[in-house]
């Protein structure tokens, strides 16, 4: 007797189809030649349970979800499965829209450490790979950052879950800070690196390549990274420092350690001049040799490497980045303007009438009033020649 059976499930019954795939598998072990029970939409199914690790509610089930599906012979074999998996999680890293929403790829990346082996080393590498090879392109300075935001935040998310060494990464950034065709990727790399890892980069990396990398920073002079390196220099990338909160370097301890406190590395002097040739002027700047430390300028509250958006990116459940409570600085946020339906690329004061002026990437310009209420809007045709 030849049996063989197919299966065909929605995304939400997999918990109960469960129970009647064992029953099946029972009565075809029992009949020679019978083959045992197969799914036959795979990949809509592991698409699902990628889709629901993004909810903090539903991630460790779908998690377990996605674990139990590695080894049930009802999925296929699972090399194939595997790379299913590999796939929609590249999805998820490579999806503009979650940059444009401001929603983290880390939810969906925290699978990786959960996974059995040998699926979780080549989904690893698998992923690595794609990552790499996509940040590691030949760009202009200027490019729209939003192409490549998720997979620097994804770097990231390596380093921090330990499948990517940080000397390596720090090995990496370096490399291409030094390439000015890679420059933009690198930059937003070492922002979000910093962002989710500092405590790794002072306490686990090689001095050597911390160095490098800052020497690396150093050279960047691009006026398009001026906040981007401002704000890295805010948050102090030494080993010394490490313990203290990286927003705010204590001014009765060196800010560079092993280095003369009244006499700025190389590095930091370039970035004095930058500021200055960005129209900044960091406070404290002076660099005389009775200078006892140097204050490095006040960090926005806005996150460097984040494309021009009217709030701060965020790292949502259920991947909790530990950071010490900071005392508020810089600008602090009053109030908010409720207009715009998707992000807000540029905005403009017209002091003369005493209006801002805001548009969005669909082509929306609206003009406020002083006292923040909306004055006009246009409905510019973008696809207009």
């Amino acid at each position: 007797m030849k049996l063989s059976i197919e299966v065909e499930i929605a995304p939400d019954e997999v918990a109960l189809a469960s129970e009647l795939l064992a029953t099946l598998r029972t009565i075809t072990d029992q009949i020679k030649g019978a083959k045992p029970p197969v799914i036959k939409n795979t990949n809509e199914i592991v698409q699902s349970m990628v889709d629901k690790l993004g909810d903090a509610t539903l991630h460790e089930q779908a998690a377990a979800d996605i674990c139990a599906a590695l080894t049930n012979p009802s999925f296929g074999e699972p090399p194939a499965v595997a790379a299913q998996v590999l796939t929609a999680l590249e999805g998820k890293v490579f999806n503009v829209d979650l940059v444009i929403q401001e929603r983290s790829v880390a939810p969906f990346l925290q699978l990786l450490p959960k996974l059995p082996d040998p699926h979780k080393t080549k989904i690893r590498d698998g992923m690595i790979a794609k990552v790499l090879q996509h940040l590691t392109k030949k760009r202009p300075t200027n490019v729209d950052r939003t192409q490549f935001f998720g997979q620097a935040e994804a770097f990231a998310v390596l380093v921090m879950l330990d499948f990517v060494a940080v000397d390596g990464a720090a090995q990496t950034i370096e490399r291409l800070l030094n390439k000015p065709d890679t420059r933009s990727a690198a930059v937003t790399m070492l922002g979000k690196t910093v962002e989710l890892c500092h405590e790794k980069l002072v306490t686990k990396c090689n001095p050597t390549y911390l160095n490098g990398l800052r020497k690396a920073l150093g050279k960047v002079t691009e006026e398009v990274f001026c906040y981007d390196v401002t704000w890295v220099y805010r948050q102090p990338l030494d080993p010394v420092l490490g313990g203290v909160n990286p927003g705010v370097p204590p001014a009765s301890r060196p800010r560079f350690g092993g280095v003369n406190p009244g006499v700025p590395p190389a590095s930091l002097m370039g970035h004095l001049e930058f500021c200055r040739a960005c129209g900044q002027e960091p406070a404290g700047s002076d660099t005389s040799s009775t200078a006892s430390a140097v204050p490095l300028p006040t960090p926005s509250p806005v996150h460097p490497a984040h494309p021009v958006s009217t709030s701060q990116g965020m790292m949502p459940q259920p991947l909790p980045v530990p950071a010490a409570p900071v005392q508020p600085q810089g600008l602090i946020s009053v109030n908010s303007l409720k207009g715009h339906s998707s992000t807000v690329f540029t905005m403009c004061c017209d002091a003369a009438h005493h209006n801002m002026i805001t548009s969005e990437k669909d082509g929306l310009v609206i003009v406020w009033n002083a006292a923040g209420k909306e004055v006009h809007r246009y409905a510019m045709n973008l696809e207009s020649k």
